[in-house]
């Protein structure tokens, strides 16, 4: 028969999704359980290639309240010629949950760091709120709408059409959540500012009696730092938090925060990596911070082989790694 050698009968197995149809108003369609079924089908190699594209599984909720029902899978979507031989499942179990609607602000979120010598302002997204519908349980835990726009290298004012996403209170992305609209236009201010290149000095405990600090790197070791002009002036260095070295005995690299000195900001960094490398006093190479002027925190190490107390007078040497921020004025 050249039917059969053309088009020979073949035998399926197919995975499909179960769909819902027919939600009453007022009624959104959770999940079911099981998500998919699967279907094996036989019939003509074409016409199962046809049916392989076409099949659908679908619970009908014509009527169905909110609750879990145990709803028969249908199919749709056979072609002419194709059997059905086995169904996984013939029943699913479906959820329904009752629809609501709120209106939710746009929250504008810019990571990133724009480009040395610049700052952003306060960003703002229009329309600044949103329409959000969906099911009620998903609709209760949108804590907020978000609208995000990297801010990476950035030099100028910046406006974008970004996608918001509805999100609960740890930031999570909440699924099944309609946006109305789906896309707002996010604006960042972004500008030049003026300022001063500073040295970060990290602020080191003592190390552990019997060692001695014999190496301190900072990266960054420099920050663009802006401010009133005579605060910038006097301005000697950026300090970093508190880096309690009291139990190291190697090398060790701590993240520390970036403290400004009064009336001053920091621009785009806010914390530093400081590698600290300590060993035992029978060392005779040193390399030790000198202390900041009138201030009692410590600067980039200087390296001398001068005993301990004679290498703590000696000034800090220039900075070893830098940030690419513009040299001061």
């Amino acid at each position: 028969n050249v039917r059969n050698i053309q088009d020979p009968l073949a035998t399926e197995t197919i995975t499909l999704a179960v769909r819902a149809t027919n939600a009453p108003a007022n009624v959104e369609f959770l999940d079911a359980s099981p998500r998919e079924v699967t279907a094996t089908i036989r019939g003509r190699k074409s016409a199962v290639e046809r049916a392989k594209r076409s099949l659908a599984a679908y619970v009908d909720l014509a009527d169905q309240r909110v609750g879990s029902h145990d709803l028969p899978v249908r199919l749709a979507g056979r072609p002419k010629g194709v059997q059905v031989i086995e169904l996984s499942h013939h029943y699913v179990r479906v959820r329904l949950d009752a629809s609501a609607e709120a209106e939710r602000p746009v929250s504008v979120q810019t990571p990133g760091v724009p480009a040395d010598g610049c700052e952003i302002g306060r960003p703002w997204a229009d329309p600044p709120a949103v329409h959000i519908a969906g099911p009620s349980s998903a609709v209760e835990r949108v804590a907020r709408v978000v609208a995000v726009l990297d801010v990476s290298g950035l030099s100028t004012t910046t406006t974008r059409e970004v996608k918001v996403q509805p999100r609960d209170a740890s930031g999570l992305p909440i699924p099944g959540v309609r946006v109305e609209p789906e896309r707002v236009v996010v604006t960042v201010p972004i500008q030049r500012v003026t300022g001063r290149t500073l040295p970060v000095w990290p602020d080191l405990t003592n190390p552990p009696p019997g060692y001695q600090i014999v190496q301190v790197t900072v990266r960054p070791a420099t920050v663009l730092v802006t401010g009133p002009p005579k605060l910038l002036a006097t301005a000697q260095a950026v300090r970093t938090s508190v880096v309690d070295i009291s139990s190291l005995r190697d090398t060790r690299s701590y993240e520390a925060k970036l403290v400004a000195p009064q009336g001053l900001a920091v621009v785009g960094a806010t914390t530093a990596v400081v590698k600290v490398t300590v060993a035992s006093s029978t060392t005779g190479r040193l390399r030790t911070p000198a202390s900041v002027p009138g201030e009692s925190a410590s600067t980039p190490a200087t390296e001398s082989t001068l005993p301990p107390a004679e290498a703590a007078k000696q000034q800090p040497a220039a900075p070893e790694e830098t940030t690419g921020s513009p040299p001061p004025d």
